[in-house]
């Protein structure tokens, strides 16, 4: 029986993909750093951002970069998915809820703020809170821990091949929704769907 769900937050509860490169591009102009092509950068996305820029960027000077995005990062540019906060809304009363992802802490606080989304959840765990992050299984034991939970009651939702293999290598059961995965998933196209499914 699933007692809490698990999701990552990019590409799963909010429409960020656009937006983030939009974000980038303006920064590498800033910088006076011509910026890679949106393929390119939307490859590694996904990636903690630091390790993605310093992969994308060999020779950039990583603590400029990252003080000129702080200050001009607009958490404004990027929408909740269609019906997310209602199907929050609707299984934080009848599920433990927590975040799984990627993102900068700074970043993400000012995102989960601004879209009024902190209330749903009991646990948010970013590269900033764990030693551990995807694809590393490790990553889910402090939500676990945290919920006194069983890899058994749990359930993983992300967008990317990489919640896939972090999932399948956590032994926790996952729904794939809205991307494109390398092996067979359940897969959603709303996260509506979820309501019906669990």
């Amino acid at each position: 029986m699933i007692k809490l769900i698990v999701f990552d937050f990019d590409g799963t509860l909010v429409d960020s993909k656009k937006a983030s490169y939009k974000n980038h591009s303006s920064i590498m102009k800033k910088l006076k750093i011509k910026a890679i092509s949106r393929q390119k950068y939307l490859s590694l996305y996904g990636t903690p951002h630091e390790k993605m820029i310093k992969t994308l960027y060999p020779k950039i000077h990583f603590h400029k970069y990252i003080e000129t995005y702080k200050n001009n990062f607009d958490e404004t540019a990027s929408s909740l998915f269609p019906k997310t906060k209602e199907t929050l809304d609707y299984l934080s009363k009848k599920y433990n809820l927590a975040i799984l992802t990627t993102k900068e802490k700074w970043k993400l606080e000012r995102m989960i703020d601004y879209l009024k989304m902190r209330k749903y959840f009991g646990f948010i765990q970013t590269p900033a809170d764990s030693e551990y992050a995807k694809p590393d299984p490790r990553a889910f034991d402090d939500i676990l821990d945290h919920f006194n939970m069983k890899k058994s009651e749990t359930i993983f939702i992300g967008d990317l091949e990489l919640d896939r293999i972090a999932a399948r290598q956590a032994k926790i059961k996952f729904i794939g929704i809205y991307g494109d995965f390398q092996k067979p998933v359940k897969k959603i196209s709303s996260i509506s769907e979820l309501k019906k499914m669990l």
